[in-house]
């Protein structure tokens, strides 16, 4: 056996073990996100129909004013709050099992696809979706709960913390990742032809 043989064995070992192990990974983290995505959902019906979850989210976060006013959100406030939470949870619910869908294709040992490149790019753009969303719901929810107050006790807040700026980061790099990769495909595909 010559050298270059062996080099090439050697090679094939390895990314067969690489592929091995990113397949394993990427089970355990398909499970991961599956129960993410339940846990958000299981949140999101206890914040919406709990009596006093939903007061007691916004008061956390200083959403209601401070000091928060007594009693629960009726009316179109209560609406606008659940549907702007509700929307945001969705998103990041959709982001997180676009996710799950990415690490179902590589468990398969699908790495380097058409349909890998658009997973990836799916969870960028979602994320920058959510992270969006996020940002806008702030403003939404302090003009939505201070719309009834007397002049000059209305709210006009804007909340922009280090989640948000990192599923923002998340989701551009992702998506230029996934359109690099479709481009790497594309690229493959050409050189084959011409073989």
């Amino acid at each position: 056996m010559y050298p270059i043989d062996d080099v090439k064995e050697a090679l094939v070992t390895e990314s067969q073990e690489a592929l091995a192990r990113l397949r394993r990974l990427s089970g355990a983290m398909r499970w991961v996100a599956y129960g993410s995505a339940a846990l958000l959902a299981t949140m999101l019906a206890v914040m919406l129909f709990l009596p006093g979850a939903l007061e007691a989210g916004l008061d956390q976060r200083g959403l209601r004013g401070t000091p928060p006013p007594e009693g629960p959100l009726t009316g179109a406030p209560r609406t606008i709050a659940a549907a702007a939470l509700s929307a945001v949870f969705l998103l990041c619910i959709s982001a997180v099992l676009s996710g799950a869908r990415l690490f179902e294709l590589w468990r398969e040992g699908e790495v380097f696809s058409e349909r890998t490149a658009l997973a990836v790019r799916r969870v960028g753009m979602r994320l920058l979706t959510f992270a969006a969303a996020a940002l806008l719901a702030t403003p939404v929810l302090t003009v939505a709960l201070s719309w009834h107050a007397p002049p000059g006790e209305r709210v006009l807040a804007i909340n922009i913390d280090g989640a948000m700026l990192l599923a923002a980061l998340t989701g551009g790099l992702l998506a230029a990742v996934g359109q690099a990769l479709r481009l790497g495909v594309e690229i493959e595909r050409e050189n084959r032809s011409f073989v």
